[in-house]
């Protein structure tokens, strides 16, 4: 599922990719778990001055993938499992101290 998100780094200026064309970049559990890891990293790394987060092939997110729920939310446990792996990233991301960019293209 790594490859649904992608991280590049270019002059101090880290660019993350989601990266599900094919689900116009839905977010799977596995890309909130992946992008939250990714904002803690970066919080603290040096070599990054500023994040630009971004979406492939001209769409930014069309939000959580609910194709997955029956899977991964399939009772109230992993329902509460899947909503702290979704929060913990939006806290990550709210919470990080470098510059952060929103690149929307598309939906």
């Amino acid at each position: 599922m790594h490859k649904s998100v992608l991280s590049k780094l270019i002059n101090g200026v880290r660019t993350i990719t989601l990266n599900r064309p094919e689900k116009r970049n839905a977010m799977a559990l596995a890309m909130w778990q992946r992008l939250g890891e990714l904002f803690v990293e970066l919080d603290t790394d040096d070599s990054v001055r500023a994040i630009i987060l971004t979406g492939a092939a001209g769409h930014f997110c069309a939000g959580a993938d609910i194709s997955e729920f029956p899977k991964v939310r399939n009772n109230a446990q992993a329902g509460k499992e899947y909503d702290a792996v979704a929060d913990g990233c939006e806290a990550a991301i709210h919470h990080c101290k470098k510059p952060t960019i929103a690149a929307i293209d598309g939906v």
